[in-house]
């Protein structure tokens, strides 16, 4: 089980930053990106991530000790990523702009705020979750909360390099997603064999 958690916080931190590109990427084309945008979507992910740890994660305490919690977390993200993908795709339909008309900030605001929700909200639940079962399965809390964010931070710097080098050269956004998708249901899948 603990291996299979590590693995799971690997892959935590390779997902976000691969997903943080990816949507970073396609908000960007479609809102014909400049620096001030390029922070909007940026600020509303921090904003985003933070509302999930801080909020979401106070839940941890009454349901995240247990690894199914996380478990569940992984299946929710991989079913929202695809969700946001098309939400990105669509999001100048979604701010009512018509071909080449540009975007003003506050629909660029708005518009990355709804499409990134789901994702990011989950994302920050995911570590408060996550060092929560951690702490739970060896019985030591601060270890656990430095364990789980070093080995996000690990698997966020591999995602960096993957996504640059090898995803975005050879697979389109949609492509890049499902692995994702199918990476996050294999190690939810994991975790809930390792509890039986």
């Amino acid at each position: 089980m603990k291996r299979t958690l590590l693995f799971s916080f690997l892959l935590m931190g390779f997902s976000f930053t691969v997903t943080q590109g990816l949507l970073l990427r396609e908000l960007l084309v479609a809102f014909f990106g400049n620096e001030l945008s390029i922070g909007l979507v940026l600020g509303c992910w921090l904003l985003l991530e933070a509302l999930g740890s801080g909020l979401l994660g106070r839940l941890a305490d009454r349901w995240g000790r247990k690894p199914a919690s996380f478990a569940a977390l992984q299946v929710l993200f991989a079913l929202f990523l695809p969700l946001s993908l098309y939400a990105a795709y669509t999001s100048r339909s979604l701010v009512g702009a018509l071909p080449g008309e540009g975007v003003g900030l506050v629909p660029i605001f708005w518009a990355s705020f709804l499409i990134l929700a789901p994702v990011a909200l989950v994302d920050g639940a995911m570590f408060a979750f996550g060092a929560r079962s951690y702490a739970h399965l060896t019985g030591a809390r601060a270890p656990s909360i430095s364990r789980v964010y070093v080995l996000e931070a690990v698997g966020g710097l591999v995602g960096g390099l993957v996504f640059t080098f090898l995803l975005i050269p050879f697979l389109h956004a949609l492509q890049i997603v499902m692995v994702l998708v199918t990476l996050n249901l294999l190690a939810a899948v994991l975790i809930v064999a390792a509890l039986g």
